[in-house]
């Protein structure tokens, strides 16, 4: 739903959803990585979310 109605990179999706580093520390350390599109992106999805709830 992102990656085709929003047009985000699928890098920021991956990174959000914790599909990127397979080891623990690997985790712990990039989950600031893409932050600022991150948190763009899960706001244009909540917003796209509340249009189709009215």
């Amino acid at each position: 739903m992102i990656l085709e109605q929003l047009k985000y990179d699928d890098k920021y999706i991956e990174m959000q959803l914790g599909h990127r580093d397979r080891d623990l520390y690997g985790r712990a350390y990039n989950r600031t990585q893409y932050l600022d599109e991150r948190k763009k992106m899960l706001q244009e999805r909540a917003n796209y979310l509340d249009e189709l709830k009215s």
